[in-house]
């Protein structure tokens, strides 16, 4: 080899190297927000704690502990740096989080109202292996029993205790829930920050940290009800896929074990459903009479609903009529009933001027005696 030939070879040496790039995690602050909500519930365990004591400081330290678990995470949750996953891994950090904050309010055992209605129902479900049994501490639990079922089923799966299935019962649909509405919100904003803040909102809602985590029927029919928005929001965008006995199937069930749980939340589903489903016609109708086309040329009603929800709002308006006018129409009467006329009449006497009338005595009222 001349020098010549040598000398115009380029060195191995000479060759820039290239560096490697370091993998990118993508829940990024995930785990480290995970600490901070870790020491926010040292926090409220603290101050509940105090409490029980009658320490001073209490009520401090909760909402120190509070304020640890939701500011760090909402923060970053309406940064506009946080990937997807991480943002669904702290809306899920935040769900679990405040979940737990309930377990640590009565971490061994029932104790609200509510819980012990539905403790009740599961023990007489399990003792006598009938689901309608009556129920002395609430009046319409037994009309509605989905989730004594699913608790009743994991105890005897398990063999855990009827307040630790509980917990488990709820924790899931607690997930749920945050997650169904999370997917529901990205698909209809197209974005997951939006998504992310909007899960931030939900979670101020008075009820979500305490009541919506008691052993009961609103948690699990919430966790539900998530999840029909998301199929729905499915079934409105399936095109010409060939999922539409699944979906069919899957609103069914889920219109149904809501309908079984609880009976508010089956008629708020319904309403929302048949306004989405007017809305959806509305909208296809314009879009689909072109402007100056002939009245002739445009979709029915029927033709625009069928491309929205309008089969999962008939699922959701028919189920729960019909479950109301078979088997729990006495119960529902007598657990709302006096609420609904005490509302109605305490508004047309703020609005008249009317006195306020003093509180009626509560009478036992007759409810169904079902066969064991």
């Amino acid at each position: 080899m001349s020098a010549v030939e040598a000398s115009s070879r380029p060195s191995r040496a000479r060759r820039p190297r290239r560096r490697r790039s370091a993998p990118v995690n993508p829940l990024r602050t995930a785990p480290l927000l995970a600490l901070v909500s870790a020491a926010g519930l040292v926090m409220v365990a603290l101050g509940n704690n105090a409490a029980r004591t009658e320490s001073s400081g209490a009520e401090l330290l909760f909402w120190l502990g509070l304020a640890l678990i939701y500011g760090p995470i909402t923060f970053r949750l309406l940064s506009s740096s946080a990937s997807r996953p991480e943002r669904l891994a702290l809306c899920v950090l935040l769900g679990v989080g405040l979940f737990a904050i309930r377990i640590l309010y009565s971490p061994t055992a029932s104790s609200p109202y509510d819980e012990l209605a539905t403790w009740r129902q599961t023990d007489d479900l399990l003792r006598g292996g009938h689901p309608f049994t009556d129920n002395p501490i609430a009046a319409g639990y037994p009309a509605f029993p989905g989730l004594e079922l699913l608790a009743a089923a994991l105890v005897k799966l398990t063999g855990l205790s009827i307040f630790h299935a509980g917990l488990i019962a709820i924790g899931t649909t607690r997930l749920i829930l945050i997650l169904g509405l999370f997917l529901f919100l990205e698909r209809v904003t197209g974005s997951a920050r939006a998504a992310g803040a909007g899960i931030a909102l939900y979670v101020c809602n008075p009820s979500f940290l305490f009541f919506d985590s008691q052993f009961h029927h609103e948690p699990m029919a919430l966790g539900l009800g998530a999840a029909l928005l998301l199929v729905t929001l499915r079934w409105t965008n399936r095109g010409n896929g060939g999922d539409r006995l699944s979906l069919i199937f899957a609103v069914a069930v889920l219109a149904a074990a809501i309908t079984l749980t609880h009976h508010i939340t089956s008629y708020a589903l319904s309403i929302f459903l048949l306004a989405w489903t007017a809305v959806a016609a509305t909208l296809e109708r314009r879009r689909g009479g072109g402007g100056e086309e002939a009245e002739g040329s445009r979709p029915s009603w029927l033709a625009a609903a069928r491309s929205g929800p309008a089969l999962p709002a008939a699922l959701m308006t028919l189920m729960p009529l019909i479950w109301f006018v078979v088997v729990a129409k006495q119960e529902t009467m007598e657990e709302l009933g006096g609420i609904l006329t005490g509302s109605v009449q305490g508004v047309f006497d703020l609005f008249f001027g009317n006195p306020v009338r003093p509180p009626q005595p509560v009478t036992q009222q007759r409810r169904r005696t079902y066969a064991r």
